[in-house]
């Protein structure tokens, strides 16, 4: 299991080169790294509350200063670790950006309590799922 967390360092790499220069070019890295890390079966941990009855999950989001609320993904048990979750669910890359477009979240952020965290929004989504779809046919 860590070891499927230890390579998601090229995506933490990507999101404190994009943090550090904010452009475009670095901005398609992240785009890439996040898509290398899918293609090779990737994963990511989702806090979550557990229903009552235990049968379903209310995923741990966070509010921005807009009010709006994104769901938090971590790219590692050590990101995982700073704040106290009930349950943190792991899911594939791939999976895990599908849920948030299904739950119609305005996205998502990475590490929101890490060095550099990363507001990814369904529009990033998309535009990884569209390169992911051209690059397969």
């Amino acid at each position: 299991m860590s070891d499927t967390f230890t390579e998601n360092k090229l995506i933490e790499d990507a999101i404190l080169a994009f943090d550090n220069v904010n452009q475009r070019a670095s901005l398609a890295e992240l785009l890439n790294a996040i898509r290398t890390r899918m293609q090779d079966g990737g994963q990511l941990l989702i806090p979550a509350v557990p229903a009552e009855d235990h049968t379903e999950f209310a995923f741990n989001t966070v509010r921005l200063n807009d009010g709006s609320e994104w769901l938090v993904f971590f790219t590692s048990q050590e990101e995982s670790q700073k704040i106290p979750a009930k349950s943190i669910l792991t899911y594939g890359i791939r999976e895990a950006l599908q849920l948030c477009v299904e739950m119609n979240a305005p996205g998502f952020v990475f590490n929101p309590w890490g060095e550099a965290p990363f507001i990814f929004t369904r529009e990033l989504i998309q535009l990884l799922f569209d390169a992911d779809a051209m690059v397969a046919d």
